[in-house]
């Protein structure tokens, strides 16, 4: 089944990417290099500000065993997304459209993106729960579809990007609900027996939570940090060039991560060795796939139609070393959660986090170069993933201590 799964999600990803692919075309030919670099800003803050609305409890229902479970995650997800919007409304009732983030976008825009990111996440999740690897596949084409889609036909409004994101995120709810209805209704009393017993996913909330923020933060470093080192033009083009070269891992991490998710929870006597095949797997892929990503995309760069895009190509070898890291460290994530044991990365967060931020400060005083920035940020990238090996290994120790 496990097998047939990452066949069907590897599958659904190959042409969900593909069909994303033509977006790079059409954000080339019809959004400026500075609309390009706003959506990637605004990607960045979503993507931490859904950490808060949905208390990364998604993972909890990708691993869960019964269905009343799920429906207790989804009350506590439900129920702190709308604390959060009311707070967030409250708060900022009559100024939320006039403040900006020197990216041309309300918050209230960036607030509405982060809950459509969030409802993506936790359809994606119910889909992973219920082991419907097929849908997942074909959402994430479908979603793929719709943003292509609109991206063309919103290229005449300013914030067009953000807003086939948006729209594609909640059309993929649409589907999910249709195609596999979990048959979640709000009930008073079980919403609040499922605040009471919270603490049943104490593991997720209080240490994942931090932990996502931490990383999550320290991935969009060179995205949030490089906006107020470089102009706008700069972040668009390594985004741009980014999204190309990287979209072979980020293929390998979606298809691979549920997957994975599922099998460690279902392996009554899990060890720390089938981690480790896996990731000496990962590795060796990672490090084909890097060495072909170069050569071909140094084939690309003599073509006519990339000659734009040429200065981009310094940005190359920092894209490589994040994508060898990422697609290298797939696993750990998947094997922490079904142990339990995700408190354990938060240290190790915070290091990267400081690294980062290190490394921008550096550069925010020296007026780095922006090749220099961003190899900089890759080799910290480089480093988490093998402190993130030892973290496993002492807590498979830790484990095995327990169990004796």
């Amino acid at each position: 089944m496990y097998l047939k799964g990452i066949i069907q999600i590897l599958s659904g990803n190959i042409i969900a990417q593909g069909i994303m692919f033509t977006s790079t075309f059409i954000l080339g030919l019809y959004y400026s290099q500075e609309a390009v670099g706003t959506y990637a800003i605004f990607s960045s803050y979503i993507v931490i500000i859904s950490i808060f609305t949905s208390l990364r409890l998604e993972q909890g229902i990708s691993k869960a065993k019964r269905r009343n479970e799920v429906l207790k995650l989804l009350d506590i997800i439900i129920t702190s997304s709308l604390c959060l919007t009311v707070i967030y409304f409250s708060i900022l009732p009559f100024t939320v459209d006039k403040l900006k983030i020197e990216i041309g976008v309300s918050l209230t825009v960036i607030y509405l993106g982060s809950i459509s990111l969030t409802i993506f996440n936790v359809s994606n999740s119910i889909l992973t729960y219920g082991c419907k690897f097929d849908l997942i596949s074909k959402s994430k084409i479908i979603k793929a579809t719709a943003f292509v889609s609109l991206l063309y036909l919103l290229k005449d409004f300013h914030s067009g990007i953000i807003l086939s994101f948006i729209c594609s995120h909640v059309i993929i709810y649409l589907y999910v609900k249709i195609k596999y209805d979990i048959k979640y209704k709000p009930r008073k009393n079980r919403i609040l027996n499922s605040l009471k017993r919270h603490k049943e996913f104490e593991y997720i909330y209080r240490y994942s939570v931090p932990n996502a923020c931490l990383n999550v933060i320290s991935q969009q470093i060179p995205i949030i940090a490089g906006a107020l080192l470089y102009p706008a033009s700069v972040i668009g083009a390594y985004f741009l060039f980014d999204k190309i070269i990287r979209t072979p891992a980020i293929i390998i991490m979606q298809s691979l991560r549920p997957v994975l998710i599922r099998y460690y929870s279902n392996t009554k006597k899990l060890k720390s060795g089938t981690y480790y095949w896996h990731v000496l797997f990962l590795v060796m892929f990672a490090s084909v796939y890097s060495i072909v990503a170069f050569y071909l995309t140094q084939m690309a760069m003599t073509l006519e139609a990339a000659k734009e895009w040429v200065d981009g190509s310094e940005y190359l070898i920092p894209i490589l070393i994040i994508s060898f890291s990422q697609i290298s460290n797939t696993a750990t994530i998947p094997y922490l959660l079904s142990l339990k044991k995700t408190k354990n990365l938060f240290y190790l967060e915070i290091l990267n986090l400081s690294s980062r931020i290190g490394v921008a400060a550096i550069c925010l005083n020296g007026q780095s170069a922006p090749g220099n920035f961003f190899i900089l940020i890759s080799l910290i990238s480089l480093i988490i993933f093998m402190l993130n090996i030892l973290v496993v290994k002492l807590t498979s120790i830790e484990v095995d201590d327990v169990k004796r």
